[in-house]
């Protein structure tokens, strides 16, 4: 527990603390004081949800959809929105993962930052649940069919060949966005239209929140969001 009170530690400072003490007791393997540094392969949990999460009203998610059309921002919203996606998952897909005649997407990878901070990269899905294909809206694929000429014809540009490996959402160059440019990106946009903030993951809390409120069956959204466990969707949305 925190010296500052009775709550808990964060897992964030749990580790933090765990990444010092492993340094530490590094350096103690080096001199020969210990064989194996015990806290190797230590795994600490997530913090349990307690908060309430943020989410938008309907008004909210209707003015955001309106202040982004014909943006560079009106794709990332409607994958965001559309599909249930985490940033990482938006920013990792490719148009290789596109089936136009199904309508779907299939969610793959994630684009990620690395803890050592020498830069994102992509890391597979998680689960066997985290990797789906989502059937998303006629407007939505419309706009992916869209940013794929856009990226055509930028490649035809810049003299190099498309190829399906080109992430869908990116910046006007066809380079990935760093994730957290891309979430200040985001909070610049809210800022811009005067929508209240949120963290960039509360549009999919927001879009989860909507779809069970609606009487969406639960079974449907948790394949849709890509939850392994029905109990999981329901004990963070309920």
């Amino acid at each position: 527990k925190s010296p500052a009170g009775d709550k808990p530690l964060r897992a964030e400072t749990i580790k933090h603390i765990n990444r010092t003490f492993k340094a530490a007791l590094n350096v103690a393997v080096e001199l020969g004081y210990l064989k194996v540094n015990p806290t190797r392969g230590i795994k600490i949990p997530k913090d349990s949800v307690t908060e309430e999460l943020e989410v938008f009203s309907t008004e909210e998610i209707k003015k955001l959809f309106q202040v982004v059309q014909g943006t560079d921002m009106e794709l990332p919203v409607a994958l965001l929105f559309d599909g249930l996606l985490r940033r990482g998952e938006v920013l990792g897909l490719t148009f290789g993962d596109v089936d136009y005649e199904k309508r779907t997407i299939t969610v793959r990878q994630s684009w990620v930052e690395t803890k050592d901070s020498k830069g994102p990269i992509l890391k597979d899905t998680k689960t066997s649940s985290s990797l789906r294909s989502i059937v998303v809206s006629n407007r939505t694929m419309q706009l992916i069919k869209q940013q794929e000429l856009h990226c055509k014809a930028l490649c035809l540009r810049q003299g190099k060949p498309f190829t399906k490996d080109q992430r869908i959402v990116c910046k006007e160059d066809g380079t990935p966005y760093l994730p957290k440019s891309f979430t200040r990106k985001w909070s610049r946009t809210l800022k811009k239209h005067g929508i209240r903030h949120i963290k960039l993951h509360g549009t999919r809390h927001s879009a989860i929140s909507w779809l069970l409120s609606q009487g969406i069956p639960l079974h449907i959204v948790q394949a849709r969001a890509g939850h392994k466990d029905p109990k999981i969707t329901l004990s963070v949305y309920s």
